[in-house]
């Protein structure tokens, strides 16, 4: 299914049943959970990359049953959404979104984009928001054109949706796209943790078997220390997305929005800030590259060169990361900017990996450099002393 040209429901979805309801109310044929259970569930979707729509139809079944005015609504489809016959999708867009025409008598028809949809490519339906509320939208539909690029994350296709002059006939979820935001945050928590979990594990036992330098690459300092550090991330955002959101399913307290308002103020002061310094240390970088050519010429290189290795890959992160902030949701598609911005993202990743991980770096600028030890001896069964760093790259 990660190789195939169009998305499809894989074979396993009727087998679903039970877990994409285990939220919902026991009279919506739910298992009578609150939010909590399906992060579970999703956090292991994550941990195996399992494909289908499984978070955009959990989104929108906890957002409709969150909605006690929406009864009629909710008796209708949430046991649909609990058992996988329906499949839907949530796009939450971007500022105000499409534009609404109508005065609520008659026709009311929306014109506009609904920004990045996840598993929009398989929805029978989709939730777009408009302002505050969410308002279904059939892609089916006349005026409605869906375009599904190709897009990096294989397991769950994303969409945008055109609609010109849609006709709009079921009444809107009022007041409803912030719930809706605040339940996708926690389960894309959730599936990133499962994610970043299986990595820290196999990772480590990796680590256990890898030799290099006649030494299990388990026991070098460095990649032990980066192996604790993932699994204290992990950890801790796990710790994080299992008390969110608060205040209900959905909610958020007033000091979470305080919190998130007061962080947006301080991101948009902090950018031109951030911009200008990484220019500096573009610039820096540059002089340094300069410098060490110099002295290649004259003789061969010197500490410049250990250090631009630790620096080089991590300015080109940091250029990378700020492409990706400029980009937001566009990086879930392969084309055009977001393209551009998620191959960058990935692309000094796996140049930093390839290089050495930055505490690899940092060793070899601490004893080329600044003339630390290295490694101690290690004594061999003959009775001799050797250094495993002699014994040359056993791969």
């Amino acid at each position: 299914m990660l190789e195939a040209e169009e998305e499809a429901l894989p074979g396993f979805w009727k087998d679903l049943q039970g877990l994409l309801g285990v939220h919902l109310p026991k009279g919506h044929r739910g298992g009578g959970f609150g939010l909590p259970e399906p992060a579970a569930v999703i956090e292991e979707r994550g941990r195996a990359v399992t494909p289908g729509p499984v978070l955009p139809t959990v989104l929108e079944s906890a957002v409709v049953s969150a909605k006690r005015s929406e009864q009629l609504r909710a008796r209708r489809l949430l046991p649909r959404l609990a058992a996988g016959t329906a499949v839907r999708a949530v796009g939450l867009g971007r500022g105000t979104g499409p534009a609404l025409t109508g005065d609520g008598k008659g026709d009311r028809t929306l014109t506009g984009g609904s920004g990045i949809v996840p598993g929009g490519a398989l929805t029978d339906h989709v939730l777009v928001a408009v302002g505050d509320d969410l308002l279904a939208v059939s892609p089916d539909a006349p005026g409605v054109t869906v375009e599904r690029p190709p897009s990096p994350d294989r397991s769950r296709w994303s969409a945008r949706f055109r609609l010109d002059g849609v006709c709009i006939a079921a009444e809107a979820l009022a007041d409803a796209r912030g719930d809706a935001v605040a339940v996708f945050r926690t389960l894309v928590a959730a599936e990133s943790t499962g994610g970043a979990r299986e990595c820290v594990e196999v990772a480590t036992a990796y680590a256990r078997v890898r030799e290099q330098f006649g030494r299990r690459t388990g026991t070098f300092q460095a990649v032990k220390h980066h192996l604790a550090d993932m699994l204290v991330a992990t950890e801790r955002h796990h710790g994080q997305r299992t008390g969110e959101p608060a205040g209900g399913v959905g909610g958020m307290s007033t000091e979470q929005n305080l919190r998130t308002l007061r962080t947006v103020h301080h991101r948009v002061s902090a950018a031109k800030v951030r911009v200008d310094r990484h220019a500096a240390e573009g610039i820096a970088l540059r002089l340094l590259n300069l410098r060490r050519a110099v002295r290649a010429v004259g003789g061969g290189p010197g500490l410049e060169g250990d250090i631009t290795k630790l620096a080089g890959p991590k300015d080109g992160q940091r250029t990378a990361e700020l492409l990706a902030e400029s980009a937001d949701g566009d990086l879930a598609f392969t084309d055009g900017f977001g393209g551009v911005a998620a191959t960058s993202l990935l692309g000094t990743h796996v140049l930093t990996t390839a290089d050495g991980t930055f505490e690899i770096s940092r060793d070899q600028i601490a004893g080329r450099v600044l003339g630390l030890p290295r490694a101690p001896l290690i004594s061999r069964t003959d009775g001799t002393n050797h250094s495993p760093l002699n014994k040359g790259n056993q791969c």
